[in-house]
């Protein structure tokens, strides 16, 4: 009888470790639920200083919004009848003086429309801790542009709100 050595077997080829998956993209986070919806006579009180010239400064600003209602032909819709709300296209940062920047913090609520060309119109205060900041809140306001909201597929008006929460990050 003979015996036969047999060599092993090769090791079993070395697989190349998988590469990991790319995480994914995290979610936006969710809006808040909209408010209930404002009359008339509550945007008729409401205060709209005028604006003038601000200095830059390093401060930052949180921006909380959502909507209220919608306008079309004096005929106030509730955000649930519109097909699409409005969408901020072009945001500007309000400007705040050195003097300013000392009364931090501060926020400023704001209430306005969006015309159906997507233009800010009748900006005013509706809530405020310290009114020397309404300028600077109304200025940055005005220059927003949006994509506006839509009823039954046409542009229509909206009525939004706007929160400006002012922060000394010095």
């Amino acid at each position: 009888m003979e015996v036969v050595t047999v060599p092993p077997p090769p090791p079993p080829p070395m697989e190349e470790p998988d590469e990991p998956e790319p995480e994914p993209e995290p979610e936006p986070p969710q809006m808040d639920s909209a408010p209930e919806p404002l009359d008339i006579s509550q945007l008729e009180v409401m205060l709209n200083p005028g604006f003038g010239e601000f200095l830059g400064g390093d401060f930052g600003v949180q921006l909380k919004s959502a909507m209220a209602s919608s306008e079309e032909m004096n005929e106030i819709f509730s955000s649930s009848e519109l097909d699409q709300k409005a969408r901020r296209l072009n945001v500007v940062q309000p400007r705040l003086t050195s003097t300013l920047l000392r009364q931090t913090p501060a926020t400023v609520v704001l209430i306005f429309i969006v015309d159906e060309n997507g233009r800010v119109q009748d900006p005013k205060v509706q809530r405020t801790t310290n009114p020397a900041f309404d300028r600077s809140a109304l200025a940055a306001i005005r220059q927003w542009k949006f994509e506006p909201a839509k009823a039954q597929g046409r542009p229509v008006s909206s009525r939004l709100r706007q929160s400006f929460s002012f922060e000394n990050n010095n």
